[in-house]
């Protein structure tokens, strides 16, 4: 796991973490309820992939699920391919305010693994599963890049609404920019999304793909709000 994910937790996480993954054993994804925050926290893990971080993402807001907090790591296994392990703070929306069980995140590696097999893909899902968007105005969306010519971080903060991850995740893929590390908060009604990019052979990303890539999401971001021609 990279250095970020070990500067985020101790070494009782480190060890649960850890269990919860050997417990996926062979699935293609393995969706696991981990502790209780704020919301209920759950352990999603699969093969990496590039769309990975979408897939997972929309089925959460597939599930009708509503991301609170988020982190997603690679993690190297020598010859064996790498796995995405992401860490998701949930809860249900305004209107359902009943606890998380582990029978609730079934749906959501069900969801994972169709899309894993190609039966279904993000955006279908989501689109499918689309929950109304509550009303307000809460000021228009802002991608950039930190001052950081080394780490090529991805700002992103923007409205929060079901599906806005996995909105951003697969303009990033569709980008073919790959995510080292991302983490997600949601205050206040709105997301501070924070993504750490390379090309996808690891390379940095030169200032042109940097302008070209915060163009993409923004376009995606602004593309999936209805309304955001009226704000």
């Amino acid at each position: 796991m990279p250095p970020s994910y070990r500067r985020a937790h101790g070494l009782d996480a480190i060890q649960e973490h850890a269990a919860i993954v050997a417990r996926r054993g062979s699935a293609a994804a393995h969706v696991e309820l981990w502790r209780i925050r704020r919301g209920a926290v759950v352990v999603v893990v699969t093969d990496e992939r590039s769309d990975g971080l979408a897939m997972m993402s929309a089925a959460i807001a597939a599930a009708g699920f509503d991301i609170v907090v988020a982190e997603a790591y690679r993690r190297a296994r020598g010859t064996r391919p790498a796995e995405s392990v992401a860490l998701f703070e949930l809860q249900r929306p305004a209107s359902d305010d009943g606890p998380i069980a582990p029978d609730d995140v079934v749906p959501i590696a069900r969801a994972v693994e169709s899309m894993i097999e190609g039966h279904v893909g993000a955006d279908s899902l989501l689109k499918r599963n689309a929950r109304t968007v509550p009303p307000g105005r809460q000021g228009s969306p802002d991608v950039t890049f930190a001052d950081d010519e080394e780490a090529s971080v991805l700002l992103v903060q923007a409205r929060d609404r079901p599906g806005l991850l996995a909105t951003v995740a697969s303009a990033l893929t569709e980008a073919e920019a790959r995510i080292v590390d991302s983490e997600i908060v949601t205050v206040a009604g709105r997301v501070r999304d924070r993504f750490q990019l390379t090309e996808a052979d690891g390379r940095p990303l030169s200032p042109s793909r940097r302008v070209d890539i915060a163009r993409r999401v923004l376009a995606a971001i602004e593309q999936s709000d209805p309304r955001s021609s009226r704000d």
